[in-house]
């Protein structure tokens, strides 16, 4: 949780909410953020998911994280996979 308060995830969940925010654009102009931002998104991809489901906020969380990389996946996917393959 410290990790994602000086990541500025917030600013992402924010930024995906909006499709037309979510371009090739602005992927390539905050690559190196994204970068970092989707490394620790990914990492909490692993979990268990017994554990997850157990609790509603952390199952709100990964959803909200789930959405997030869709959206960037479906709103830019050039750049988006220009910084997977990185």
């Amino acid at each position: 949780l410290i990790f994602a308060a000086r990541l500025g995830l917030e600013n992402l969940f924010r930024t995906v909410e909006d499709p037309e925010k979510t371009t090739d654009a602005f992927v390539a102009a905050n690559s190196e953020l994204l970068d970092a931002q989707l490394g620790l998104l990914a990492q909490t991809l692993r979990v268990n998911t017994a554990v997850l489901f157990d609790s509603p906020m952390l199952c709100d969380a990964y959803e909200q994280i789930i959405y997030a990389c869709a959206q960037l996946v479906a709103g830019a996917p050039a750049a988006f996979f220009n910084i997977a393959a990185e």
